[in-house]
């Protein structure tokens, strides 16, 4: 992790001021590395402050949305189960931990979230450990095992679209296929539904000699009443969802033998697609054969959804499809916003209720719908794949990404909050859905999901990372307490519960410099940018933006040390001194800047952002930038265009993008053969291009890598990212970077003029 080593070197004269010139920055690898070993813990929440004031007086309140990242899964095969039921309180149903006081004496322990005091059982309870000097405690339980009929595997229904606009991209989605029936796992049960201006759904039956196959209107949604009534009751699961074993060979002839659409496309139309229609037949059909257990629809899209409903444009080409500004004005073309978002709700609800699981794939040069179904993917703790054709290179490896590692994912995940009486939970933000169950843990005000203290989804792995938002009370007691109990399935089959106990210092603090010496700027940065890109859902981002400013601005103003009306005496302490810089990246990236993206790259973005790391997340707000000159280690530099030189390679990571772009002077060399020549410039651009695939190969969804030189297409990637220092819309300049923002330099010396003016 070198993320926060690569910021403007101004920074050190700018914000950190001469009396922390001694302090030390977290800037070096050991320094890192050490951190690292302590905050990124896979377990171990990330909060905003890791000290919390005991009294909320004016001037020590956090001005900041006050929470954590935590990582409820992580590391599920690293930890042992423990051989005894859990403990619960006969009030609070929390669980015993080693936060809790226990009398042995008196067969009783005290409960620190509701004060009451429960019995022992008489087994057991000499099993608790002693509390140390860790603030997290995580404890594994088998609550019940797995059944026979979980032991039959997951159940993988591909739902394919037909029509694909050209024989190529046919083809190329017919080896994508074929690919990811390899990669499923022996003991998998598969289906298959195509569709087009009709639905199709093939029998898998291993006793057939030839597949045999149900038309579906797709003008119509599908309940699961009406697919019981059409298919019948005998037999449903064992003729159309059969165990890979049995069926590969029918399931690769079916496959094999997809054509297109065979409906007549009218030149002046687009092609009839009724995506909505084909997942609700999904749905139905999974929540007859196997309700309530853990099974995986494969959505692969070739383009908008046309017919039926969740549609998102109408046939007709004159009709434009919905744009931000449409849905936000309501439109002419966002009249089918409402409809179809509310469809993949319902449609999402019910996928949540049995543990089952949207994963989407889009290939398309244009938009798909996934704006109207993002909830619907999310919530259910589905992956998202776009890419614009089936033939991109990195999509095979992004389909095996998503489909491998399944001893990493959960099913039926249900997580619950229980905090202690001096705070209260506001809300969280992450790949699930509330299900409203009240608790005096509840605040009355809402940030994220609120309202309640739990949340479900059909699914997570062991890299999803939520978000959760407290409202801070007054406090008598040296720590606060929190507990989040994560109640899933196994990938075997196994019910468990997993119980996450924390306890937060809490201090009286006089003033407010103490606090700022126990902030992390990177989850501070995360949980604004997840509460930002929430909050420009139901608001304009124009009026999110306006708060992002005002509480920065509010925030440097008790941080920083300065004298009045004086901007040029304003310093940041370390701790705090990468914080603006992130919020100015977090005011430009596409969670909050929609006028180049569509609604579908949007919410592909805010959907990565709500369940990944605060690694990955800093990575979607702030790129990281390698530079590789000849004759010297490769070294993070600032995203400024300054530091961009002709003799050097670049390798920049977005986290949905990786590009390695060469200086033109290394580019003419390349260019006179110099590659193949000599062995020493051979190896040199090679690390680049190694470091990429490096990357690639770990990440989901796999991002694809660009290589590319000044002049080239691609560089709009780079460029896009990079601070002009003298941006020609500014100084009047020509600047390699053509942009119409402020600079970072413009736009820390308003923030310094705001702030000593506040």
């Amino acid at each position: 992790m070198f993320y926060c080593i690569h910021f403007h070197t101004f920074l050190a004269t700018n914000f950190v001021g001469d009396r922390y010139k001694n302090t030390a920055i977290p800037m070096s690898k050991e320094d890192l590395t050490e951190r690292d070993s302590h905050l990124s813990s896979k377990t171990a929440p990330r909060w905003t402050f890791n000290l919390a004031p005991a009294e909320m007086s004016e001037n020590v309140a956090p001005i900041l949305p006050f929470g954590c990242i935590l990582n409820p899964l992580g590391e599920l095969s690293a930890l042992n189960i423990v051989p005894y039921s859990p403990i619960s309180c006969r009030y609070c149903q929390s669980i015993l931990s080693p936060l809790n006081k226990i009398d042995y004496r008196n067969r009783t322990w005290l409960c620190v979230f509701c004060n009451s005091r429960s019995g022992l059982p008489s087994t057991g309870s000499d099993l608790v450990p002693n509390a140390d000097s860790t603030d997290t405690f995580v404890t594994d339980y088998q609550l019940k095992p797995g059944s026979a009929v979980h032991s039959q595997g997951i159940i993988h229904l591909f739902v394919i679209d037909v029509c694909v606009p050209t024989e190529d991209e046919l083809a190329a989605l017919k080896e994508n296929l074929f690919q990811s029936i390899t990669l499923l796992p022996s003991n998998a049960r598969v289906g298959l539904i195509s569709f087009g201006a009709v639905i199709e759904l093939h029998e898998m039956s291993p006793m057939e000699a030839h597949s045999r196959s149900y038309a579906f209107r797709g003008s119509t949604e599908y309940s699961s009443a009406n697919v019981r009534e059409i298919l019948g009751v005998n037999a449903i699961a064992e003729r159309f969802l059969a165990p890979i074993a049995d069926a590969e060979f029918l399931l690769s002839q079916c496959i094999d033998r997809l054509e297109g659409d065979v409906w007549p496309e009218i030149r002046s139309q687009r092609p009839i697609r009724c995506t909505g229609s084909a997942l609700s037949l999904a749905a139905g059909l999974l929540d007859i054969c196997y309700p309530k257990q853990p099974a995986r629809i494969l959505a692969f899209l070739s383009g908008v959804c046309s017919e039926g409903p969740g549609k998102a444009v109408g046939l007709s080409k004159e009709e434009l499809i919905r744009g931000h500004m449409d849905i936000r004005r309501g439109s002419n073309a966002g009249k089918y916003w409402l409809d179809s978002t509310e469809f993949f709700s319902t449609l999402m609800q019910k996928m949540v209720l049995n543990s089952h699981v949207l994963d989407v794939c889009s290939a398309c040069i244009d938009q798909t719908g996934i704006a109207e179904m993002r909830k619907c993917i999310e919530c259910t703790g589905g992956y998202l794949l776009m890419v614009d054709t089936w033939r991109k290179s990195s999509f095979p490896q992004s389909l095996q990404n998503m489909l491998a590692h399944v001893e990493s994912h959960a099913y039926n995940v249900s997580i619950e909050i229980k905090t202690s009486v001096d705070w209260k939970i506001m809300g969280a933000i992450g790949p699930f859905t509330g299900v409203f169950k009240n608790s005096s843990s509840i605040s009355t005000t809402e940030m994220g999901l609120g309202k309640t203290c739990q949340w479900v989804s059909s699914r997570m792995d062991t890299e999803t990372a939520i978000a959760c938002y407290f409202e801070l009370l007054d406090s008598t007691l040296e720590y606060r307490f929190l507990q989040v109990l994560v109640k899933y399935t196994d990938s075997t089959g196994d019910v468990r519960l997993r119980t996450v106990s924390v306890r937060h210092p809490t201090r009286k603090l006089s003033n407010h410099s103490t606090m700022g010496e126990h902030f992390d700027q990177e989850a501070a940065a995360v949980l604004v940018a997840r509460h930002c890109s929430f909050l420009c859902e139901s608001q304009p981002p124009d009026h999110v933006r306006r708060w992002l400013d005002t509480t920065l601005i509010k925030f440097v103003h008790r941080y920083a040390d300065f004298t009045q009306r004086d901007a040029e005496s304003l310093k940041l302490r370390p701790s705090l001194s990468y914080f603006p810089i992130f919020m100015y990246h977090l005011r430009r990236s596409p969670f909050l800047m929609t006028f180049n993206s569509s609604p579908d790259e949007t919410a592909n973005y805010r959907l990565q952002l709500y369940r990944c790391t605060v690694y990955h997340s800093i990575l979607m707000i702030h790129p990281t930038l390698i530079s590789y000159t000849i004759n010297a280690p490769p070294k993070p530099i600032p995203l400024d265009e300054q530091y961009i030189e002709d003799r050097s390679i670049l390798v920049l990571d977005t986290f949905f993008d990786v590009l390695v772009y060469y200086g033109p002077i290394i580019q003419s060399w390349r260019n006179a053969g110099f590659e193949t020549k000599n062995s020493d410039f051979r190896a040199y651009c090679a690390m680049p291009l190694q470091k990429a695939s490096a990357i690639i190969r770990r990440r989901q969804p796999c991002p694809q890598i660009l290589e590319c030189t000044k002049g080239d297409p691609a560089c709009r990637v780079l460029f896009h990212k990079l601070n002009s220092t003298n941006p020609g819309l500014e100084s009047g300049d020509v600047s390699s970077v053509a942009t119409d923002d402020i600079s970072l330099q413009t736009f820390t010396k308003h923030l310094k003029q705001k702030v000593v003016n506040f």
